[in-house]
């Protein structure tokens, strides 16, 4: 069983919520704990694609604009051919 959280949402809010739950014949918690996995998911994607950039930086594992144009031309010309 969980911890319960509080916070303030506007009504039209909580009225979406329950039509999802209703359709789903979920309960609201259930709906709101679904989107929070979702969210907190994709914002954890999120830093360690940013962590991950940092760090090819540090390492000098970066291009140029000029140099990624080139790689993106020739990589065209090969899928064209």
């Amino acid at each position: 069983m969980g911890v319960s959280i509080t916070f303030r949402a506007d009504e039209q809010k909580r009225d979406q919520i329950d039509r999802v739950a209703e359709a789903l014949d979920r309960d609201r918690s259930w709906v709101v704990n679904e989107a929070l996995d979702q969210y907190l998911e994709a914002y954890q994607q999120q830093l360690q694609r940013i962590a991950e950039s940092r760090q090819a930086v540090k390492e000098g594992r970066v291009y140029t604009t000029k140099q990624a144009r080139a790689l993106l031309a020739k990589h065209i010309e090969k899928r064209r051919a």
